[in-house]
């Protein structure tokens, strides 16, 4: 029974989140821009597409051989989306980028962003924990904020539970359709409603919540979990159509205003910690 179960809880991922793909047109032509609202095409074998054959070289606010920057948004996309190109939160790195001076972007690129949901976030969150390795060591003061939508929200959210991850060098995290969400969490941010007959609420779970994966809390007052009403990937229940609206959105907006205000030294107050700071790092 429990495996029967099992198999039946993947699948639910499975289709849930490949509907993504479907909810997205295709994008063979334009790869040189890094503008719109479609996703492109797989590219190339083995499931890595075409950014995941020519890596982080040409980011053109970060990659591996930038030099140091007062912070990095490191982000991970979402299921189908290009690594040279992603679009969904495009907007929210320029923006962040353009509010607080001498930032970079670094994609997570050892990463397929296919359906594989078994093993492909563990390898996202492995190649982000690499590249923040790798910078602190000739970076040491550097901070990071990290962004992750949808598949890319599950590689996020494993990165978070290295052990090896230097926590006081994080600070802000942005969700955008979290598989993994629950609701109640002191992170949640957002609509992320569900109506019932007899009630409506902040409540709901992703479709990946059952795993038991979720992120330390330490880092919940540093974190924007960000879940539309009616997304079913954070919501399990619902349709596609709320899971492809957060480019752009007032929720985008939201993201933005949290983001600057951390790398600021802000501090999002729970209803748990609202006298505690913690997290913040004043940049000079």
């Amino acid at each position: 029974m429990a495996a029967s179960n099992g198999k039946f809880f993947l699948l639910t991922i499975f289709f849930s989140m490949f509907s993504v793909l479907l909810a997205h047109p295709s994008n063979k032509n334009q790869f040189e821009k890094r503008q719109g609202y479609n996703f492109p095409d797989f590219m190339g074998g083995a499931g890595k597409g075409l950014g995941g054959m020519m890596g982080g070289a040409l980011q053109k606010n970060g990659g591996r051989g930038d030099g140091c920057k007062k912070y990095k948004i490191i982000s991970a996309r979402g299921t189908g989306e290009n690594q040279l190109y992603p679009t969904t939160y495009a907007k929210f790195i320029s923006e962040v980028l353009a509010s607080v001076p001498d930032g970079g972007n670094y994609e997570v690129f050892v990463y397929p962003a296919t359906v594989d949901y078994v093993a492909g976030p563990g390898e996202g969150a492995a190649d982000a924990m690499r590249y923040i390795s790798g910078q602190k060591s000739s970076c040491p003061k550097q901070v990071y904020v990290l962004i992750g939508y949808s598949e890319g929200a599950m590689v996020v959210t494993q990165l978070l539970k290295e052990p090896e991850l230097p926590a006081s060098s994080i600070v802000a995290i942005v969700l955008y359709g979290n598989p993994y969400f629950k609701g109640g969490a002191p992170q949640n941010a957002c609509s992320a409603l569900i109506f019932c007959f007899f009630f409506s609420g902040k409540t709901g779970a992703g479709v990946a919540s059952e795993t038991g994966i979720s992120m330390p809390s330490k880092y919940s007052s540093i974190t924007f979990d960000c879940c539309a009403t009616g997304d079913m990937v954070c919501q399990t229940i619902g349709s596609m159509v709320p899971h492809v609206t957060y480019s752009g959105s007032e929720n985008e907006k939201a993201a933005v205003r949290f983001t600057v205000s951390k790398l600021h030294g802000g501090q999002r107050q729970s209803s748990s910690r609202r006298k505690k700071k913690k997290n913040t790092i004043k940049l000079q």
